[in-house]
């Protein structure tokens, strides 16, 4: 199983916690709230890790994916 967690900068996102192996991406926003994306790719993940604007990238990304509120 692959865990990998955001350690860099963003304006929108304060950490990400991806597990490759549930293919669940768990967002912890700047403002607080916290949401569980499900069926997320590790692809995408990694596309969102690698951009020069990480919050424009998830922007993408959240469009096509279930969540829920977490807190």
């Amino acid at each position: 199983m692959e865990v990998f967690v955001l350690t860099k900068q963003s304006s929108i996102l304060k950490t990400l916690d991806y597990n490759s192996e549930t293919k669940t991406l768990v967002v912890e926003f700047t403002t607080g709230g916290r949401y569980r994306y499900t069926n997320v790719d590790k692809d995408k993940f990694l596309s969102i890790l690698g951009s020069d604007s990480l919050g424009s990238e998830f922007n993408k990304l959240k469009v096509n994916h279930e969540y829920e509120k977490l807190c």
